[in-house]
């Protein structure tokens, strides 16, 4: 799996986790992970405070990092929920991978939570019906903005953006203003 942002797996996981949750890793042939330097630098808008604590507690998870399942041996009936957390990465390993799609199919037809952090809804692209259209067109859904990308003087360096690819896919995007918070719920967790 290419580079995640640090806070976002740092920040999800200590909040799932203080939940009462339990969280297993999983990556596409359960590859380690790496994380995204600028996502631990104030180049990347993280002052250094947050950088270290984020440090700190992904060294908290050095070991499931360093040996996450394998999507393809996850089974939905071990699963409450799916979760998907940002980071460029998704855009370029999870949009077609076969063992999310075939994840995220199960847990849309069982009525399980599926949720998705910024650019982590890409994953989401990786679900398709038998016909062949997107298992997530007409649900509504909330991302990193195209405007965020071009804000971020990464929009021209990206492989597609993924506002408009889900667009296009058949999904209703709701954006806030580029880099807010914004949430949308939709059906099972979307």
């Amino acid at each position: 799996m290419r580079k995640c942002r640090a806070e976002e797996v740092a920040a999800s996981h200590q909040v799932l986790t203080a939940a009462g949750v339990q969280v297993s890793i999983a990556t596409p042939g359960g590859v380690r992970p790496t994380v995204d330097a600028l996502g631990l630098d104030e180049r990347g808008g993280v002052p250094e405070a947050d950088a270290q604590r984020f440090r700190t507690y992904l060294d908290g998870l050095a070991d499931q990092l360093a040996a996450p399942l394998a999507l393809s041996d996850v089974r939905l009936d071990d699963c409450d929920a799916l979760y998907l957390p940002g980071g460029h990465a998704p855009m370029a390993d999870l949009t077609q991978d076969a063992d999310l799609g075939r994840l995220l199919n199960e847990a849309d037809a069982a009525g399980r939570a599926v949720a998705a952090l910024c650019h982590g809804v890409a994953g989401l692209l990786s679900a398709e019906r038998q016909d062949g259209g997107f298992t997530f067109a007409g649900r509504t859904l909330t991302l990193f903005s195209d405007e965020g990308e071009r804000q971020g003087g990464l929009g021209d360096k990206m492989p597609y953006h993924l506002e408009s690819r889900l667009r296009e896919r058949g999904a209703v995007v709701e954006t806030g203003p580029a880099w807010s918070d914004t949430m949308v719920l939709d059906g099972n967790g979307l």
